[in-house]
């Protein structure tokens, strides 16, 4: 159940990025070391919604 989870999570990170145009082909949105990089590529109304995702995948790999 956490990998679905996992995936579920990162599926929906790109998401984020690809409904806003923002290509985003690699796994560095995930990583907590490069996220502030990529929220700096939204739009201002759009990174609240995308910093809960980010840290539930902290939590869900931090368990798996």
């Amino acid at each position: 159940m956490l990998v679905q989870d996992v995936v579920r999570v990162q599926n929906r990170l790109k998401a984020m990025y690809r409904s806003r145009g923002i290509p985003a082909p690699s796994d560095g949105v995930y990583r907590r070391r490069g996220r502030e990089g990529w929220l700096a590529r939204l739009p201002t109304s759009c990174r609240g919604a995308t910093v809960r995702p980010g840290e539930e995948y902290d939590a869900l790999v931090e368990l798996k």
